[in-house]
């Protein structure tokens, strides 16, 4: 990903801005009980490996390498770890990538949906993983013409970056601009 500057937001760079991948989250070394004997390894470092190579992959828009291997590791964590694990909300939004870019976003969404739930009641609405997770959705459901859902996440969006960084921020601004057009795409 990068940072959105104010110099981003004229019209002529706004298809790029809305026109971005997919962002993914890292899974963590430091949250692994367990080895990893089901993936083929009892090696503890080959689901950290293994979880940065489907981001890796993902954002190279490798998705369709990508895939088999998150598939892989979500059925590991959902089976060994606590459903508010980490891992296991890292691994469903960076499914949700490889599908969103093989043009499988209804999938997507459920994982979007399900990593949200999880995590969310225990870091916050205006967790920075949680912010990227719902901007996904946000672009997800926008992709399926889902336009009132868009724009309750873009609403959610907007308060949480206005409660982290004030209200005129660039990323504000974006998130402002993405709700509006998901309003205006509402009503048409």
């Amino acid at each position: 990903g990068r940072d959105v500057q104010f110099d981003d937001l004229f019209i002529g760079n706004a298809f790029q801005i809305l026109d971005q991948r997919a962002q993914g989250i890292a899974v963590r070394d430091d949250q692994y009980p367990f080895a990893a004997g089901d993936l083929g390894s009892n090696d503890v470092v080959t689901l950290y490996a293994q979880g940065n190579l489907v981001l890796t992959l993902n954002q190279l828009s490798k998705g369709k390498e990508a895939e088999p291997l998150a598939r892989r590791l979500l059925a590991y964590y959902e089976q060994h770890n606590p459903s508010d694990d980490h891992n296991l909300f890292a691994m469903r939004v960076n499914l949700s990538n490889a599908l969103r870019s093989q043009n499988q976003p209804v999938e997507a969404v459920t994982l979007l949906r399900q990593a949200i739930q999880a995590q969310e009641p225990i870091v916050g609405f205006d967790n920075p993983n949680i912010i990227l997770a719902r901007e996904n959705l946000a672009s997800a459901l926008s992709g399926l013409k889902l336009n009132a859902e868009a724009e309750a996440e873009y609403a959610l969006l907007v308060k949480a970056d206005e409660l982290r960084k004030g209200p005129e921020t660039a990323r504000v601004v974006l998130n402002r601009f993405l709700l509006a057009q998901a309003l205006f795409l509402q009503e048409k």
